[in-house]
């Protein structure tokens, strides 16, 4: 039709505002804590918690319903300015460069995601996961290149 691009497609909804987030997967007839880290090309690149890359799996966004639900809350720590200390925590919801969190005793309370204030274990851990897949996504498009970076 008028307009179209032919070859071109618009990023889905579930791609364009994708951030990372914890869910449960079922694999091998049981549920796993996961990671979801990325969404693409109608998938979503799943982490198992405590899992390899080589372990890591994609997903169709068709098989959510069936293979995903909702995780529990991921476990942070917050750093409490009245106790000096890390704090435990949940991360409750993530939006827009914002964290919700619950502390126990504490409450409720927004602050960013980049805030020098949060720890993210899991989300560290995950995120190396992906730096993985991107460093062995190169090396196969430099090896179907038929280069290498590295000297001969």
């Amino acid at each position: 039709g008028a307009g179209a691009v032919k070859g071109k497609k618009k990023a889905s909804i579930k791609e364009a505002i994708f951030e990372p987030r914890s869910v449960e997967v079922h694999s091998e007839g049981d549920w796993w804590k996961a990671m979801i880290l990325k969404s693409e090309n109608g998938k979503y690149l799943i982490h198992y918690d405590g899992g390899t890359a080589e372990e890591d799996e994609w997903i169709a966004h068709e098989e959510e319903g069936e293979r995903m639900r909702e995780g529990a809350p991921e476990e942070v720590e917050v750093w409490s300015q009245i106790l000096s200390d890390w704090v435990p925590a949940r991360l409750l919801e993530s939006s827009k460069g914002w964290c919700r969190l619950e502390t126990e005793g504490a409450g409720e309370e927004w602050i960013p995601a980049a805030s020098a204030r949060l720890r993210r274990p899991q989300y560290i851990a995950t995120m190396e996961a992906s730096a993985v897949h991107a460093a062995e996504d190169e090396a196969a498009a430099a090896a179907a290149r038929g280069g290498s970076k590295k000297g001969k």
